[in-house]
């Protein structure tokens, strides 16, 4: 009997969302919770803040690495094949990391975290984007983003909590029941909304692809130790360079590409995605500057630091769905213009006034401004930009958009991390006083990324009004 792949709203899709997108939720939990351990791991496996940034940067790495190969995934599996493979070994890595004796190990498990949420990120936009019914898909695509925002609210305050009460390992132990629940729920409810095709992976530009992010990662990492102008960072920002332009030159040729690169044949794709990568570059950067500054400078516990982001994590995961209900209902342009005009008012408040008022409370309330706008812009843009785009490209584009955020978020962190290592190589003041030069320079920074992507949202929504003429 043929399989019949119908888009229907009912309890079990709404029931898959969930699983996979709490699968997700606990691959950012421990993402957003790690950054508030990185003074006491810096204390306890005695390493610097550019080996620390790791745990961040080598599990976006390897969750980058897989999530290029996404569309292939769906193609050839079955959706519970690639939510159980991907539940299994997220609760491998989580217990490594649980139980790791050094920070090598700890790494490790942070990297095969990092594989587990490559593989099941992608699953909940797919399930969205093709089992759901057109007229929902806005307010569906809300809720994804809902899951998403409020884990950043509950993974710091809940990181500095365990670090001060439990120790940092008991971050890992407390994912294993959300663990649990996320795979029975997945059992009972997830189905097959597309017909599986026996293809075969394209290895050759899988590496390509693979070397041009290892580059760039190791370029931003790096500097700190070996400065901006070595040659070796140039070396791996050419080698970045090199292996992305083989890789698409590739996939023009190849008749089973990768990732289909004809998907930006669309402008308005193009600038989403720019404007998507420098977006989350700022969003990344900021979780890691925000919570450690006051920890470091200031002298406030783990548990403070850890609420500052909570607040503005919360109102995001309220505003989230109504931000993608206003986008069915009026289309993208309002609900996205609100998002980036609320986005950079926040960053530049962070950025210019928070850290100059030696007061927590300011990045607090700032922060609120700032996850307001990624309420109304991240998912809202991304849906617009997929729009744009044809049926057929649809897994091609879900790929990207999941690569590029990750990548942005072990960018943006590398960069944040750079930049306050730096500082804090001056040894003739307090490490509070070169950890506050260095989050100033950083935010700074951030601020410029936000200002490129603004301008792209900007030339996005230009075209999608051009288009609707």
């Amino acid at each position: 009997m043929e399989e019949k792949y119908e888009r229907v709203y009912d309890k079990k899709l709404v029931m898959s969302i969930f699983a996979t997108g709490l699968l997700t939720f606990t691959g950012i939990i421990v993402e957003t919770a790690m950054n508030v351990t990185f003074p006491t791991l810096m204390e306890q496996f005695n390493i610097s803040t550019s080996t620390v940034q790791w745990c961040t940067t080598g599990y976006l790495l390897a969750l980058s690495i897989v999530i290029t190969i996404s569309a292939f995934l769906k193609k050839r599996f079955k959706t519970k094949q690639l939510f159980v493979t991907a539940l299994l070994l997220f609760l491998a890595g989580t217990v490594l990391c649980a139980l790791a004796p050094a920070f090598s190990l700890l790494l490790c498990g942070r990297m095969i975290q990092g594989i587990a949420t490559g593989i099941a990120l992608p699953l909940m936009m797919n399930i969205i984007l093709e089992q759901a019914t057109l007229e929902k898909t806005g307010m569906l695509m809300g809720v994804a983003m809902l899951i998403t925002a409020v884990a950043p609210a509950i993974g710091p305050a809940l990181g500095g909590v365990l670090v001060d009460t439990l120790g940092w390992r008991s971050i890992f132990w407390v994912l294993v029941p959300l663990l649990l629940i996320s795979f029975v729920l997945g059992i009972i409810s997830i189905r097959q909304g597309w017909k599986t095709e026996k293809i075969s992976l394209n290895f050759t530009e899988w590496i390509m692809l693979a070397i041009s992010f290892i580059c760039l990662i190791l370029a931003t990492s790096y500097i700190p130790e070996l400065g901006i102008w070595s040659p070796i960072i140039w070396l791996l920002f050419l080698g970045c360079i090199v292996f992305l332009l083989l890789f698409v030159r590739h996939s023009k040729k190849c008749t089973t590409p990768l990732i289909d690169v004809e998907i930006f044949s669309s402008k308005i794709y193009i600038f989403t995605v720019i404007a998507i990568f420098t977006q989350q570059i700022v969003c990344l950067g900021i979780g890691y500057v925000v919570p450690n500054l006051p920890q470091l400078s200031w002298g406030v516990s783990s548990s403070v630091a850890g609420m500052i982001m909570v607040p503005g994590c919360l109102v995001a995961a309220i505003f989230s769905p109504v931000a993608g209900k206003w986008l069915d209902k009026v289309g993208p342009i309002k609900p996205i213009t609100l998002g980036i005009i609320s986005a950079v008012t926040g960053t530049f408040l962070i950025a210019f006034v928070a850290p100059r008022t030696g007061w927590v409370f300011s990045f607090m309330f700032f922060y609120i401004i700032f996850a307001i706008g990624l309420a109304f812009l991240t998912g809202n843009i991304i849906t617009n930009g997929l729009r744009h785009v044809k049926d057929k490209y649809v897994a091609d584009g879900n790929a990207i958009n999941n690569t590029v955020q990750q990548l942005a978020g072990g960018v943006g962190t590398a960069i944040a991390t750079t930049i306050v290592a730096i500082a804090q190589s001056d040894t003739t003041r307090s490490i509070a006083t070169t950890t506050y030069t260095g989050a100033i320079r950083a935010l700074m920074a951030l601020f410029i990324f936000q200002i490129v992507a603004l301008i792209c949202v900007v030339i996005a929504l230009r075209l999608t009004a051009k288009k609707k003429k």
